[in-house]
């Protein structure tokens, strides 16, 4: 079973040091390596004018975010990215327990509560969570362009309510194929929506500071939940509990979607980036003489 995970690393390492192998653009032109930020551009785009386009706004956030070229400690916390920080961190803990990574931790553990005895529910139930789970994510890349990040959230939140309900209901009174399809169900659109949604908005709106905050944030919450979830999947009525529960704040992340989150798909990077700063900053950014507000309207026509 180690061979195959250790396949996977030896693929992925030699990839990173011989194809993948040039930091991000923004990151080489912040360290003053343009030669290398043009060589590293060239092998993503074809032409000089989308080198061009995207060397203006790798500029333009840079100079929004000071001479330093990336936001620091102060900044995250000041003025321009305080809003985005607390919106994001709020959409981690409505991730967190919406339940999705709980249900993979806690699947065999599920699945034996239904099972009655069966030993070949648990292995197949497990299998067929994690095949699930790699479909919703696909499905996501192949929609998250088209809808957007705010109606994939909207709508990938409000199934994964009725599918938690219908599952704290098959669990309580153990319908054990019903059980089996609601957890499926619910693992399909937690990672079309509210899974990967939550880490794209993040690196969406916040500088590599806060994306890192973040994490730490939602991996705390992680071993938290699994500490408290361990006593309650050993029974029907505790199951049942810890999904009811888990509907409740998928409902409130439904709302949080609706009403605070802003829709990112379509702009520039410094757009997003500023999209809950207070407008005077906003404005400022905006109309700064490396990317004016006319050359982003030709460059979006």
């Amino acid at each position: 079973m180690l061979g195959f995970p250790i396949i996977i690393a030896v693929l992925q390492t030699a990839l990173f040091l011989f194809v993948f192998k040039y930091e991000t653009p923004k990151f080489l032109y912040i360290r003053k390596k343009r030669r290398i930020c043009d060589e590293a551009l060239s092998k993503i785009y074809i032409t000089n004018a989308d080198i061009d386009r995207v060397m203006s706004k790798i500029k333009a956030v840079t100079l929004s975010q000071g001479a330093g070229g990336e936001a620091g400690w102060k900044d995250l916390f000041g003025r321009t990215y305080i809003t985005a920080l607390i919106v994001v961190l709020a959409l981690h803990c409505f991730q967190q327990l919406a339940g999705g990574n709980t249900f993979m931790m806690f699947s065999t553990k599920i699945f034996e509560s239904a099972a009655k005895g069966d030993h070949t529910l648990p292995l197949i139930g497990t299998i067929l969570a994690g095949l699930v789970t790699i479909d919703g994510v696909f499905s996501f890349s192949l929609i998250a362009d088209e809808f957007g990040r705010k109606i994939i959230m909207t709508y990938g939140t409000l199934a994964l309510v009725i599918f938690l309900l219908c599952m704290a209901a098959f669990s309580y009174f153990k319908i054990i194929m019903c059980q089996v399809a609601g957890i499926m169900g619910c693992l399909f659109f937690y990672s079309l929506s509210i899974g990967p949604v939550t880490w794209i908005y993040t690196s969406e709106l916040l500088p590599p500071k806060g994306i890192g905050l973040a994490t730490a944030a939602n991996w705390f919450l992680v071993y938290g939940l699994i500490f408290l979830c361990n006593k309650f999947f050993t029974t029907k009525e505790g199951i049942a509990s810890v999904l009811t529960v888990f509907a409740g704040f998928t409902f409130c992340a439904f709302l949080y979607s609706i009403i605070v989150m802003k829709e990112t798909k379509g702009n520039f990077d410094i757009e997003n980036k500023l999209l809950y700063a207070p407008k005077d900053i906003r404005l400022a950014a905006l109309t700064s003489p490396v990317i004016t507000p006319k050359q982003q309207r030709c460059e979006k026509d």
